[in-house]
């Protein structure tokens, strides 16, 4: 193809084929910015196919951990007053699990059923409030990990996915600190004391 650099480079036409070959220049490689979407992914500084795998395997085990743990830990000793709030979190946390996975098979990855190690944290605290506290710090982690992997996602429909992600936990996090707010103190009635 000959022509001029899309990305605004030189003026002068590129050469073709037929005249790198005869200048002997056949192995002349194209300019930077001419070349930038051919490159690999980490050399723009976006993530690899492993990189993102291995973001993908994180999220997914945190997300199924916050799912179990609201489910099987969170709920059954909760106020009733918690009870919808709660339920709607562990629904939105299983709306990610399936995004993730679907991404993470998406990019060869294999998707197993691990459950990370927050899970344990919320199963091993006895008071209502302090998994509530937990649940509150998980959402802000998964924010903060989110604001990290973001800008070194170039893929679009796993960055629409993962923003979308973001997002719904930004708004969770808002709803797991009003829990906090409104649970009892430890050992006070607050339906986790036993």
């Amino acid at each position: 193809m000959t022509g001029r650099c899309p990305a605004g480079g030189d003026d002068r036409a590129a050469p073709t084929a037929g005249q790198r070959a005869r200048s002997g220049a056949e192995n002349e490689a194209a300019s930077a910015p001419c070349a930038l979407g051919e490159a690999p992914a980490a050399w723009s500084g976006f993530a690899d196919a492993a990189e993102i795998r291995a973001l993908l395997t994180d999220l997914l085990a945190a997300e199924r951990a916050g799912a179990r743990g609201i489910t099987e830990v969170c709920l059954p000793d909760c106020p009733s007053v918690h009870r919808p709030v709660l339920r709607a979190l562990a629904r939105d946390e299983g709306r990610c699990c399936t995004m993730l996975a679907r991404q993470l098979r998406r990019f060869g990855g294999r998707v197993d059923g691990a459950a990370g190690a927050f899970f344990a944290r919320l199963r091993a605290e006895p008071h209502h409030r302090a998994r509530l506290a937990l649940l509150d710090r998980g959402q802000a982690w998964v924010v903060r990990r989110l604001d990290a992997a973001l800008p070194r996602i170039r893929d679009t429909d796993l960055l629409a996915d993962l923003r979308w992600m973001r997002d719904l936990h930004v708004d969770n996090l808002a709803h797991a600190r009003q829990l906090v707010e409104t649970a009892g103190q430890p050992g006070r009635g607050d339906g986790g004391a036993g």
